[in-house]
């Protein structure tokens, strides 16, 4: 998230390639309508570990990037041979995604209950990661029974606790074998 800076953008692939990286990890984030309320607010922590409160709306805008700079800039993180993983969020996002040549659609914990998107994504044969983030063990379960009722079901379910980033206290890795 480089908050439509596209000179920080190309920066961030350039020393993405140069670290030996094979992957760029982002978001299509193209529409504040994708379902910000005025109303909502999120708490999380700066790299700094100062903890902040604010309008998940203005979080949500600072990331807003039109679909021709998205394009712009992973067709570049492409032709540095660089494979590309992307966050959807919305049936438009995962066509942006495809358009672009993603590698693997990613489903934020925000969505894990967008059962339609789920298996959207899951059509489009490509591996699905799904971030389980600050879900509750029953949207879990549901998400992981639509995977596993679908045709392709190439699916890597990420444990990952509230944040980013999260403190390791909050950490349980005790999760994963629950999971299992």
């Amino acid at each position: 998230y480089f908050q439509g800076d596209k000179a920080e953008a190309f920066g961030l692939v350039d020393r993405l390639k140069e670290a030996g990286s094979r992957f760029v990890k982002g978001a299509v984030l193209h529409d504040i309508n994708m379902g910000c309320e005025d109303s909502q607010s999120t708490t999380y922590q700066t790299s700094q570990g100062e903890t902040v409160t604010e309008s998940y709306r203005e979080v949500i805008e600072r990331h807003i990037l039109p679909l021709s700079d998205s394009k712009e800039i992973y067709g570049y993180a492409r032709q540095q041979g660089l494979e590309i993983v992307l966050s959807v969020y919305d049936f438009e996002g995962v066509e942006h995604a495809l358009e672009v040549g993603a590698s693997a659609l990613k489903i934020p914990s925000s969505n894990i209950t967008h059962y339609p998107l789920i298996r959207y994504c899951l059509d489009k044969k490509l591996p699905v990661i799904i971030d389980t983030g600050r879900s509750v063990v029953s949207e879990i379960a549901k998400a992981i029974e639509i995977v596993a009722t679908a045709k392709h079901a190439d699916f890597i379910l990420q444990h990952s606790p509230a944040g980013p980033p999260a403190p390791l206290s909050k950490h349980n890795l005790r999760a994963i074998g629950a999971f299992r």
